[in-house]
């Protein structure tokens, strides 16, 4: 194997898990950070992700052939991972929060930990397992929100408190809430335009229809 080869590799896969990561936090926050509508995407889904995912596997064993062949084929595969996890146009553009970066500083951390720690020996050749951390990636995105969910508990605690204060502190505030399986955007967007005639008036802005982001509206 040329000297090079490996260093090229690890800089690809390190390119690839960002953006397979940053894809993945990305469905993570279109299901509100739960993880139980996550996991419905990775079911539906998960079969296409990872079958765009196998270069991954056998970049590392193509590199270990030791013919020129060999390498180029492996070279072929790193242009393809690449192209394979160019993000997909989604339905809310992907934001990076600061509670996002949080989870992918740490699934980062996790990810790299997993491809350095674990070897397979073959044939006397340390193998790492690069693709074995990369293919966890979907993964580790759930083990990274729930090890940064004690510290969004305290932060989103201090918007409420917050929000209630604010709304304690104004006594002629009507404050309507429109609850229901479909519609709520748009019933909200009608309700704004009529009262606004009358009435100062605030909504929350888009689809920011969870509890969050009715206390960060507040």
């Amino acid at each position: 194997m040329p000297e090079w080869f490996p260093v090229i590799i690890i800089a690809v896969f390190a390119g690839s898990a960002v953006t397979a990561s940053l894809t993945c936090i990305h469905m993570m926050q279109l299901a509100s950070y739960q993880t139980p509508g996550y996991w419905r995407w990775l079911k539906r889904s998960g079969g296409d992700y990872f079958a765009r995912q196998w270069p991954a596997a056998v970049i590392p064993l193509l590199g270990l052939i030791e013919h020129w062949a060999s390498w180029a084929a492996a070279c072929a595969a790193l242009v393809l991972l690449a192209v394979f996890n160019i993000p997909k146009k989604a339905k809310k553009p992907f934001v990076l929060t600061p509670r996002a970066a949080r989870i992918f500083a740490v699934q980062i951390i996790l990810t790299a930990a997993l491809g350095a720690g674990i070897f397979i020996p073959v044939h006397r050749v340390a193998v790492s397992s690069l693709a074995v951390s990369y293919l966890m990636i979907p993964l580790l995105v759930i083990l990274s929100n729930w090890i940064t969910l004690p510290v969004q508990r305290v932060i989103n605690k201090r918007f409420t408190n917050d929000a209630k204060r604010c709304l304690a502190s104004m006594s002629e505030l009507v404050v309507i809430g429109v609850t229901g399986s479909y519609g709520k955007t748009s019933m909200k967007y009608i309700l704004t335009k009529l009262l606004s005639e009358r009435y100062e008036t605030l909504m929350t802005p888009g689809s920011y229809n969870t509890a969050m982001g009715v206390v960060r509206t507040v």
